[in-house]
């Protein structure tokens, strides 16, 4: 009767770790399962699979492109100056007037408020 005790605890033990696995196993596939659906709804969305990289990864990104049309010349050129970055500035407004968005008036009038404002 002694020997059969510890059988039985081995046998138990056998169990309890063929449970521990088989509900492993079980909550694994459910996120597999979940992940997988993710996927395809993101892919009717037309989003990235890539989860890594964000929109904020690629220049090239249709929801960045749409946001920099957006943008005001004079708005972005004022950032630059603020940078110090005068050249990349003037480049802006080059292309702002190129571009339609701004007049040649307008690039006289930041640039004359700019020299005001550092002159004083």
């Amino acid at each position: 009767m002694m020997n059969s005790l510890p059988m039985m605890n081995a046998s138990l033990t056998t169990l309890q770790l063929v449970v521990f696995l088989g509900l492993n196993l079980l909550v694994g596939l459910y996120f597999l399962r979940r992940w997988r659906a993710a996927l395809k709804r993101n892919a009717r969305r037309g989003l990235e699979q890539n989860f890594p990289m964000s929109i904020f990864s690629r220049t090239d990104h249709p929801a960045l492109l749409k946001h920099h049309e957006d943008v005001n010349p004079l708005t972005e050129a004022e950032i630059y100056v603020i940078y110090g970055r005068r050249n990349e500035a003037q480049e802006v407004l080059d292309n702002g007037i190129r571009d339609g968005l701004i007049s040649p008036e307008e690039v006289i009038n930041f640039w004359s408020e700019r020299d005001h404002t550092k002159a004083a």
